[in-house]
């Protein structure tokens, strides 16, 4: 048997508002992918004073939605989404950002199946080109 590794590219283009008090931010994107296909979001960033952690709830134009809360260190954004379940197995997924310069940044999604080791699922860098 082979395995193989795939890579693809996409586009994320949006745009982000700091929603009247100043306490979240109100972002619009749409991901394009080098198959052709679009997907549209909107998510909603804040602080979550009680938890001192950062909160990320999107809606996407598929119906799915997520949400995580994230923490800050240094110039490394880690963000653990709730536990869900993926083809009836219990799934953990978390998300990894590192600040590389002022335009640019690396992440790394990973996921647990039932508890086994994390396994990297996604890895990329992004460049903020305006």
């Amino acid at each position: 048997m082979r395995h193989g590794h795939a890579t693809s590219k996409y586009t994320l283009t949006g745009t982000y508002e700091w929603f009247t008090g100043g306490f979240f931010v109100v972002c619009r994107f749409q991901s394009s992918y080098s198959t052709g296909t679009t997907r549209e979001a909107a998510a909603v960033f804040g602080y979550n004073q009680a938890e001192q952690a950062y909160t990320w709830y999107r809606y996407y134009s598929t119906g799915a939605t997520d949400s995580a809360k994230g923490w800050v260190h240094g110039n490394t954004w880690v963000w653990i989404l709730p536990e869900s379940q993926i083809s009836g197995k219990a799934t953990r997924r978390q998300m990894t950002s590192t600040e590389e310069s002022p335009t640019s940044w690396t992440y790394k999604w990973e996921r647990s199946v039932e508890g086994e080791p994390w396994q990297t699922t996604e890895q990329g860098k992004c460049t903020k080109v305006k």
